[in-house]
């Protein structure tokens, strides 16, 4: 690692550090929670996640989202850290990177190690932080790389709704008990095509069970997953792309087929959640 770069990652912990000291008694340790705070709509907030931020002594999230919810944040410390794409840092494979990935490598772990020591030095100094995620933490989240930097009993995660929940809601179907005239299914498979090469859990086995799935974070869904769905779901399968689930308004629903799949701009293929599956039909009761 060069000198600048060194210089670089000493100079972020420092600005963290220097700038958002811990807050109350020395040696009374405050608490971190890692708030969910749902899809969209500041009113899709759930009422525990609400009372944890208004208890929080510093809230850490973005301009956007104190804004959105000023209602619960007014009055107190909120830091706004410049966006850090945790997913790079696992997806690069920055545990033990390749030379050509070594500086941007070190440049995604030191943001990731300044905000941890932001967030220690406040906790140690008695500050009860909530850091905001959209949607729910756990399901496509960051809890990653929280996990990487702080054990399970330095934190506590209130959970969100998830765009999940949102999209089962407008589509008014009952995603994990579908059974439709030719085909039954209780298994409800949350993907996503992203990396297809990368993983053990390739598409054309997920696929191969013929299940209800649903995708977080489709944009290569059509390159990846589409030609798989159809070696092993009927053509007329219908499929449900739902866009910005949670903002009502611009949540969207498409609906369409596997061999009729709907078209999307180049928005809806990232925020979106696509579904696949016989349930998106019309039910029938054959299980009186």
């Amino acid at each position: 690692m060069s000198l600048k770069q060194n210089f670089f990652n000493l100079l972020m912990v420092a600005i963290f550090v220097g700038f958002f000291p811990g807050q109350g008694i020395a040696g009374n340790a405050g608490k971190l929670y890692l708030v969910g705070t749902g899809p969209g709509d500041a009113d899709l907030i759930t009422v525990r996640a609400a009372e944890t931020i208004q208890k929080a002594d510093v809230v850490i999230c973005s301009r956007e989202q104190a804004k959105k919810f000023k209602k619960y944040t007014a009055g107190k410390k909120i830091v706004s850290p410049p966006m850090l794409r945790y997913w790079q840092a696992l997806e690069k494979k920055c545990y033990s990177p390749a030379d050509e990935n070594q500086a941007a490598c070190s440049q995604i772990n030191a943001k990731r190690k300044a905000r941890a020591v932001m967030i220690r030095d406040l906790v140690n100094g008695g500050s009860t932080v909530a850091m905001l995620e959209g949607g729910d933490p756990c399901i496509f989240g960051c809890l990653r790389w929280v996990k990487l930097e702080f054990a399970d009993d330095e934190f506590e995660v209130v959970p969100g709704i998830s765009s999940f929940n949102v999209s089962n809601a407008l589509l008014k179907r009952e995603v994990a008990d579908a059974y439709v005239a030719d085909y039954q299914t209780r298994s409800v498979i949350l993907t996503s095509p992203l990396r297809n090469g990368e993983r053990q859990d390739q598409m054309a086995e997920l696929t191969a069970h013929r299940t209800t799935m649903v995708f977080f974070m489709p944009r290569e869904f059509e390159q990846r997953a589409l030609s798989q769905l159809k070696r092993h779901y009927p053509a007329d399968t219908p499929v449900a792309v739902v866009f910005k689930a949670g903002d009502r308004d611009k949540e969207t629903v498409l609906r369409g087929t596997l061999a009729d799949f709907p078209a999307q701009t180049e928005d809806q293929r990232w925020q979106s959640l696509i579904y696949v599956g016989g349930f998106l039909g019309d039910a029938v009761n054959l299980n009186p």
